[in-house]
């Protein structure tokens, strides 16, 4: 199918963005024609172009698809009526903000997708909606994969948050202290980044709600649900149904309240286990290309019209794609190998650095040993010695 993927903001590295640039991928792989239209586009357009991904403005758009798939009302209503003829599905992120909550017109989607039961159930308490299909966040289990084992006892924990700040995140801040572990911080208003999954290989515990909990586990990384609408702490297969079902938002459990007494006791419990189980329960419930899978058939549940075969000049084209995207995918493992070199060349230098001083220190204790003013010291010394061992 030749599909278009829509997002009103394609500026920078949020939740919905990250989504619809992994589905994008995903249906790349799967053999499909893929464009991301955006009508305001800035760092993360860039991003996906450099993976790969075709990213258009309106008056790049082409003429015909046969799929589009909404992540927001305003392109949804924009384009309803340009691809009249093709099967358009709405991706609901939010039960908040209205630019994402799915057109009440029912010729602008055929279906609503919602990603959580929070989400569900605000969508059907709609006055009116189109049939609701439930799925799950999709996480890309290849660059979010686990690269080594977290640290036992922990010593570094990661934020990836665009909103946490002032008394929570001094909370936050606080209880890493308390616990003697290195905080960093990846967001809007700290450090924006388009490869999380760099920071995360180099955290053991990590802090967030939505999908930065999602990507911590799949990386293999202990995941504290916690942030500006609240927390449910650690993500645990017990605890898994209910913070799935609520997005991770932390609001799963009324009964859970994360204060400084608790976060801080919470943070100094975290063992390497909790990211082996949670690298399972991603692998199991979020892989992307399930979900890219699931939008597919969906679709075509919705038309079922055959598809149109591809031409020869559509199959070259698409291997070329991917093989674009398979080099993006070296060059971001060279980059990630190349970091990793210099923090194991830091800490080498730092290693012989210890071993340098500890070293000088013997010397100069030895030397003070040899010296003749240290003998007589010692011979003064040593009845005192012997009295006090008395």
């Amino acid at each position: 199918m030749r599909a278009l993927l829509t997002f009103e903001n394609f500026v920078g590295f949020g939740g919905t963005e990250t989504y619809t640039l992994t589905v994008a991928n995903e249906l790349e792989r799967l053999g499909h024609d893929v464009l991301i239209y955006s009508p305001n586009r800035g760092a993360m357009a860039e991003h996906a172009r450099q993976r790969g991904v075709r990213v258009v403005g309106a008056d790049e758009l082409p003429n015909e698809r046969e799929l589009v798939i909404s992540c927001d009302a305003a392109t949804c209503h924009e384009l309803a009526h340009r691809y009249p003829d093709a099967t358009r599905i709405f991706v609901a992120h939010s039960a908040d903000f209205m630019l994402q909550a799915p057109p009440q017109l029912g010729d602008r989607c055929h279906a609503v997708v919602a990603l959580n039961d929070r989400v569900a159930r605000a969508i059907e308490a709609r006055a009116w909606h189109a049939p609701l299909i439930r799925l799950r966040q999709p996480i890309d289990l290849f660059r979010f994969r686990a690269t080594g084992a977290a640290r036992s006892p922990a010593r570094t924990v990661l934020v990836i948050s665009n909103y946490l700040k002032d008394a929570r995140a001094a909370m936050v801040e606080a209880a890493c202290r308390a616990n003697g572990l290195e905080l960093s911080w990846i967001g809007l208003t700290t450090t924006p980044s388009a490869a999380p999954e760099l920071a995360l290989a180099s955290a053991d515990i990590v802090i967030g709600l939505g999908r930065s909990v999602l990507e911590a586990m799949a990386a293999g990384r202990a995941a504290y649900v916690y942030g500006t609408s609240g927390g449910d702490g650690w993500v645990t297969p017990e605890r898994y149904p209910a913070m799935e079902a609520d997005g991770f938002a932390g609001t799963s459990a009324s009964e859970v309240v994360v204060d400084a007494d608790r976060l801080t006791k919470d943070l100094g419990a975290s063992n390497e286990l909790m990211g082996e189980v949670n690298r399972d329960l991603a692998s199991a419930h979020h892989s992307s290309r399930k979900h890219a899978t699931e939008l597919v058939e969906l679709a075509r549940t919705l038309d079922p019209t055959p598809p149109a075969e591809p031409s020869p000049n559509d199959e070259l084209a698409h291997l070329v794609r991917l093989e674009f995207q398979n080099l993006n995918r070296i060059w971001s493992a060279l980059a990630e190998a190349s970091v990793l070199r210099a923090q194991l060349a830091a800490a080498q230098e730092s290693s012989r650095t210890a071993e340098e001083a500890a070293r000088t220190a013997y010397e100069l204790l030895e030397q003070l040993r040899r010296t003749r003013r240290y003998r007589l010291a010692c011979r003064i010394a040593a009845p005192l010695d012997r009295l006090r061992r008395r």
